[in-house]
């Protein structure tokens, strides 16, 4: 018997691993730009805490998937419905689905600007998640883009 990794949690262990990458890179940015001390901030500072913080989040994140498959029964590769990873609601093609929608809003921001493309792809977000209730969605969405609107603009006071 063959052992067949569980392709969704190899996919689930893939975007903590791709956060843990991304963090790290910033992280080595930001000391590039000094961090300072906890009296003098430095420009890299609060960029260096964020991306700390998304690392260990992301280190934590890790473990459960990678947990699961090494737990997962061995199971022949030809019996296995998992082998194509779209068994038991698509996780690959689902995480595909998922990065093309952060794709179309990098896109759709600059035509139509950060409500509606965001507004759009939350909804499409709330699809592929199994969302079916149409209501459900367009409040999740509404809030969410309400309140990331408030957020940057009315908090932080960026322009969008």
């Amino acid at each position: 018997m063959t052992r067949r990794p569980d392709w969704n949690q190899l996919a689930a262990a893939g975007v903590p691993l791709a956060l843990m990458g991304g963090s790290a890179w910033a992280m080595w940015q930001a000391w590039g730009y000094g961090i300072g001390s906890l009296r003098m901030p430095g420009p890299g500072g609060y960029p260096f805490v964020l991306a700390a913080g998304l690392f260990v989040a992301a280190a934590g994140a890790v473990v459960t998937p990678l947990v699961r498959i090494a737990r997962s029964p061995r199971q022949d590769a030809a019996t296995d419905p998992r082998a194509t990873g779209d068994a038991e609601g698509g996780g690959l093609t689902r995480a595909a689905m998922l990065v093309g929608v952060l794709l179309a809003w990098g896109l759709l921001f600059e035509v139509i600007g950060f409500v509606l493309a965001s507004l759009i792809c939350a909804l499409a977000i709330c699809w592929i998640g199994g969302q079916r209730s149409p209501i459900r969605a367009l409040v999740f969405s509404s809030v969410l883009t309400a309140s990331c609107y408030l957020l940057f603009v009315g908090v932080l006071g960026l322009p969008l």
